[in-house]
């Protein structure tokens, strides 16, 4: 099945080992339930990383710390883009 096909249904199954169906649309894969837990949870923690660093920023206490809230919200950053892009 080439691409142009795939564009061209609305919806292809996609079957992974060990979890739920997973549907293409319009160009995009849909998250299983797992996926959308692991999203969910990387948004809450991405959040709140971007409110301490806010806090940080406001009144820096340790300039380490802002650089290690920096990295942490990178990661979490990466993890979310590679959850989305899987």
């Amino acid at each position: 099945m080439t691409r142009q096909d795939l564009s061209e249904r609305q919806w292809v199954i996609n079957w992974k080992p060990n979890s739920e169906l997973t549907f293409f649309t319009k160009g995009r894969w849909l998250l299983d339930k797992k996926d959308k837990k692991k999203l969910q949870a990387y948004n809450a923690q991405l959040q709140h990383k971007k409110q301490q660093l806010a806090g940080e920023k406001r009144q820096p206490d340790d300039p380490a710390a802002i650089v290690q809230l920096e990295k942490e919200i990178a990661d979490l950053e990466a993890k979310i883009n590679l959850l989305k892009n899987d």
